[in-house]
């Protein structure tokens, strides 16, 4: 499974969003003293303390699956398949979008008072009709994208764990941070506990080893099989 991650050039592995020791501290304190509320939104948070979250029960593709399903139910059309490749402007605003039928080879508009884009933004920028100045399509073209490349990997057990009264226990973390500038791995997810549902054997680990690259790198430009093979060589 391979999904794209866009940022600039910086480190691979941060990861920390300036967390600080004190608010370490002071989260382990309020913690430990019981002065912490435990609302879920739990406002004034950081985002790497917080605790507990609403997850979907078979993980986040079921939550697009039910947008996908209201948006069918209120009407809409969702189409797959399709390389969006031409985007109709009058100077200033989007009018229509120009796609690719990747099955039929057929090009379709589709037109509409919105749109919304998930693409990388060099990309948008020349499929634009008419073309942006040839300086924002210089600073767009120089735009530097990573991939996030994750790798699925079932075990048997994990080497570290929980000690309990009565058994040793699956450690509770959800992800762990690797900040090693000379590790390739960035983190370390652990699907039971995102949610039991997402593990069909209870009984062993199912963990994604993910990592960030840049193409022009020598590990970027890897096929994905590399990847499967250095992550359970080094798990």
């Amino acid at each position: 499974m391979v999904a794209r991650s866009y940022a600039g050039d910086g480190p691979l592995w941060k990861s920390s969003n300036s967390l600080s020791a004190w608010a370490t501290l002071s989260h382990a304190v309020k913690k430990a003293l019981k002065l912490e509320h435990r609302d879920i939104r739990q406002k004034g948070t950081q985002t790497s303390l917080i605790e507990q979250f609403l997850y979907p029960k078979f993980g986040p593709r079921q939550m697009w699956e039910e947008v996908a399903a209201r948006v069918t139910i209120m009407g809409g059309r969702i189409c797959t398949g399709y390389s969006a490749d031409r985007v109709i402007t009058d100077g200033w605003q989007v009018r229509a979008v120009e796609a690719v039928n990747a099955r039929t080879g057929e090009r379709e508009t589709f037109q509409g008072d919105h749109f919304f884009s998930t693409a990388p933004v060099n990309e948008i920028m020349r499929s634009l009709d008419p073309l942006p100045p040839e300086n924002v399509l210089e600073v767009s073209d120089g735009l530097v994208y990573r991939d996030f490349i994750t790798v699925g990997l079932l075990v048997p057990s994990l080497l570290i764990n929980e000690d309990t009264p009565r058994r040793k226990k699956l450690i509770s973390d959800n992800w762990i941070y690797i900040q090693e500038p000379d590790v390739l791995l960035g983190r370390l997810q652990i699907f039971n506990n995102w949610s039991p549902f997402m593990v069909a054997d209870p009984e062993k680990v199912w963990l994604a080893w993910n990592t960030s690259v840049i193409r022009r790198t020598t590990f970027g430009t890897a096929p994905i099989r590399r990847s499967s093979v250095l992550a359970t060589q080094r798990t």
